[in-house]
């Protein structure tokens, strides 16, 4: 074709200025091309979006850290546990050994945050569980067992999560305390329909080891020290729950699955204890050094990933007249 001939098609026939940018790009306000957002450039200068990019879009997760800690007391000590939250993105904490008395629900000053209790005495026991500002107001029910257990239940997106705050007794108490305490764990959990997330933590005053001979769909080996008589009442509520011990499913240094520590005593007690359906939805769970609000006792977090509902419901359409 005669080079003069296209010169004159084009002017007659101009292309639209959208059509000559790149796949994904626009004129922003100065009149040059502007790339959409989640638009990359391959290596051979192709304009495309990733698929990574497609998914995010279309399934969202909630990413939820929880963590457990022994806190010896709760008395002077809401605002700075409230920072520890903050500092460590915590969003749900299970707190032992509170000595408040009563069965209340309270804001903790003006940071937003919320606190479930409930206890009998003012020298000993008690629980509690602490809710982010983003987070409180999907709590829908609260049930409380004694001075050592407390229940509260979450709709957070297309989920019903239970979180249990548990300590259970000393091991130099009475065989009597203990049954007793498994005894209401055991109403508790049979009390939640199967269908609904449920994440247990808390102070259980028993070694669970790092032999998982006879309990390997609870326990994955990776524990501290030998198991003892209370470690083993743990992975027997775990098996008869089909219940995992998250602790025992992630490797670590020593450092990070001792809880307790004092002179040269060093135990693995506290726990957290998931549906063993839920075991994707487990990302990790380890302990954090470095906090200096509780002296003896670590703080042990849990790391979950709730997985947004987003399929698309049944469109209907009238039928066609024929």
């Amino acid at each position: 074709m005669n080079p003069n001939m296209i010169t004159r098609h084009a002017k007659a026939f101009p292309l639209s200025e959208t059509l000559c940018l790149p796949l994904g790009a626009s004129k922003n306000e100065q009149g040059g091309p502007h790339r959409r957002s989640g638009v990359v450039i391959s290596e051979q200068g192709f304009s495309y979006v990733p698929e990574r990019a497609r998914i995010k879009k279309l399934a969202q997760d909630y990413r939820i850290r929880l963590a457990t800690w022994n806190i010896e007391t709760l008395t002077g000590k809401t605002k700075e546990l409230v920072d520890t939250m903050l500092r460590r993105r915590i969003s749900i904490a299970y707190l032992q050994k509170t000595k408040w008395v009563g069965e209340k629900a309270m804001e903790i000053e003006d940071t937003g945050y919320k606190l479930y209790y409930t206890g009998k005495d003012r020298h000993r026991n008690g629980v509690g569980i602490v809710v982010d500002k983003h987070l409180k107001d999907s709590v829908v029910t609260v049930t409380r067992k004694g001075d050592r257990i407390i229940l509260v239940k979450f709709v957070i997106g297309e989920s019903i999560v239970n979180i249990i705050s548990a300590y259970a007794p000393q091991i130099g108490l009475d065989d009597f305390i203990k049954e007793q305490f498994w005894a209401q764990m055991d109403d508790v959990v049979q009390g939640i329909p199967f269908k609904e997330k449920l994440f247990i933590g808390g102070d259980f005053n028993g070694y669970v080891g790092v032999h998982k001979q006879w309990y390997e769909k609870v326990h994955s080996g990776f524990g501290f020290d030998d198991i003892n008589k209370g470690g083993r009442r743990i992975l027997d509520f775990a098996a008869a729950f089909d219940l995992i011990v998250g602790n025992t499913f992630y490797r670590k240094l020593d450092e990070h699955l001792i809880i307790f520590k004092s002179g040269a005593n060093r135990s693995q007690i506290n726990y957290f204890l998931a549906r063993g359906t839920d075991r994707l939805t487990c990302k990790d769970c380890k302990v954090i050094l470095g906090e200096c609000l509780v002296a003896q006792h670590r703080l042990l977090v849990l790391d979950i990933c709730l997985m947004r509902n987003n399929r698309r419901r049944k469109e209907t359409r009238c039928p066609q007249t024929k």
